[in-house]
Parts: structure tokens; sequence; C-alpha cells
């Protein structure tokens, strides 16, 4: 065999060729990898979420009390019955409905790009009714856009 430059060149561009395809083969499963790992990390972020907006609702001596008196009046399906809170616990449910708007807006959006699954998301139409009731209407809006985005997403 003649080992010109001619045909070491071609051997190079064989070689080169195979070293491609290989390097090609091994970033696509680092990138499996990689999205694997996030994936995981988002879902153990959203846990974690949870985990600490229950247990803090569980600590509080406030909540539950609110929540028992606006259930008994009738809320979230009538909104006047908001009227039996006083200012103070107004307020309180209200950081309360904005944490828990900010905590599902964050995973809706990691659904909508593919890094959580929308089965861990309360379903559609449990938050907005009470962020419209206590005049919240912009994040009502708001997470029935992302609600939407999701489901059009997802088909």
């Amino acid at each position: 065999m003649d080992l010109s430059v001619e045909n070491l060149g071609s051997v190079g561009e064989f070689v080169s060729s195979i070293v491609v395809i290989v390097t090609l083969a091994y970033l696509a499963v680092q990138t499996k990898l990689t999205q694997r790992m996030i994936r995981g990390q988002t879902r153990q972020a959203w846990a974690e979420s949870t985990q600490f907006a229950l247990l803090t609702t569980a600590d509080s001596d406030h909540l539950p009390e609110i929540e028992e008196k606006l259930a008994a009046a009738g809320f979230p399906e009538d909104p006047e019955a908001i009227a039996v809170l006083n200012p103070v616990e107004r307020n309180r449910y209200g950081k309360y409905l904005i944490g828990t708007t900010h905590r599902i807006r964050s995973h809706l959006y990691q659904v909508r790009i593919g890094l959580a699954d929308v089965s861990m998301a309360p379903p559609r139409g449990m938050w907005e009714p009470r962020l419209r009731a206590f005049g919240y209407e912009a994040a009502a809006a708001d997470l029935d856009q992302l609600y939407d985005a999701v489901s059009t997403h997802s088909e």
C-alpha cells in the first residue's frame, strides 16, 4: 500500500468523521443526563416549597382559623364572604394567597418549559376565585394565562 499524502489525507478525513460522530453521540447522552438531573432538581425544589408552605400553614395559629371562618361563610363560592374577616385577617390571608400564587406560577412555568409535571400543580380554578375575591384580579388572570399555556403545551 502506497502511503502518499493524498491517501493519508483520506484516512485522516475518515478518522475525523468517526470522531465527530462519536462526539455528537457523547454530547447527546450528556444532554439527556443533564435534562434528567435538572428535572429531578426542579421536582425536589417544588416538593420542598410545597412542604415549606404546608408546614408554615400548619404552624400558623391564624390561617386555619381564617380558613374556617371563610368556609363557614360560604367562601370561595360566595366572594362576599370575605366580609367576615377583620382587616388583620384579610391582610394575613391576602399574603398567604400571594405567596401561594407565586409558588403555583413558578411550577406552571416549569411545566411549560418541560422541567416539571403538570400533575403536581393544584387544579385550575382552585385559587383564581380566591384571588379575585380579595381583589387580586391581575394575579388571577396571570394564573389563567399560565394554565392556558400549560394546557396548550401539553396537547
